[in-house]
């Protein structure tokens, strides 16, 4: 289900997780994978599971290089994988209709 995997540089993945440790301090510690990949239509996105198996994911809109302008949120379930959450009816880009996403979304920018 997953198209283009773009390998961000460690830089960007660094930065992501710095990111989490700021939001979520207990969650930036045992992260169990991470992947990236670009879905389309300008969209850049950095998948991590977490220990407790949500998918903290990040939504890159202009250069994947940079943490320019980042919507990141956690996911409202857990997941076995990062692929199972992609390919989930109700997970991938339905987080918005789920409870509580006020609380599970963040939006950045260092413009």
């Amino acid at each position: 289900m997953k198209t283009e995997l773009i390998h961000m540089e460690d830089s960007v993945v660094k930065d992501a997780i710095q990111f989490i440790s700021y939001v979520r301090p207990n969650l930036a510690e045992g992260i169990k994978s991470v992947e990236d990949y670009n879905s389309g239509g300008g969209f850049i996105h950095l998948f991590l599971q977490l220990k407790d198996d949500r998918i903290f994911s990040f939504h890159h809109m202009e250069n994947p290089k940079s943490l320019r302008c980042w919507i990141s949120e956690i996911s409202f379930k857990s997941y076995k994988s990062i692929d199972d959450y992609i390919i989930d009816e109700d997970g991938f880009g339905h987080e918005p209709d789920k409870d509580n996403y006020d609380n599970r979304y963040w939006s950045m920018t260092d413009e």
